[in-house]
């Protein structure tokens, strides 16, 4: 079982990267084994990343194609891998969903918001009390 590991981005760099979801506020990693790709966030792994684009898409009653027709792409592949939690829509991308679901972005990704969201709040308390030792 061979992986390969890609190097961790920051948020700077993900916002200019095609993958890059503008609610991610952590560093992520990606580690690929065959054609599996897992997310890892803090210790644990995730063989997808977990959305609601589909729910969203189907209550608002568009098909793929008809999704990837307002986004301009060529095919539904995009639209199938993003749903899939295979991989992420760009920011753009992501933005356009949010407007044509007539949601907010982090609701799309609530799941993983709601992780990040811990994960960030640990991190912040972590600082301020290193901050308090030193006073």
């Amino acid at each position: 079982m061979k992986t390969r590991q890609k190097p961790c981005f920051s948020l700077s760099e993900l916002s200019h990267r095609r993958n890059a979801v503008c609610v991610f506020f952590t560093e992520l990693n990606f580690v690929t084994n065959h054609s599996s790709t897992f997310l890892i966030m803090g210790n644990e792994r995730k063989k997808h990343i977990p959305n609601l684009l589909r729910k969203h898409r189907k209550i608002v009653g568009y098909r793929q194609s008809e999704v990837a027709e307002i986004l301009d792409l060529k095919s539904t592949n995009r639209i199938s891998r993003w749903e899939k939690g295979m991989a992420a829509p760009g920011l753009l991308n992501l933005l356009k969903l949010s407007i044509i679901y007539s949601t907010l972005c982090d609701q799309l990704y609530q799941d993983l918001m709601s992780e990040l969201r811990k994960e960030i709040i640990e991190k912040k308390e972590n600082v301020l009390g290193k901050r308090k030792k030193k006073r």
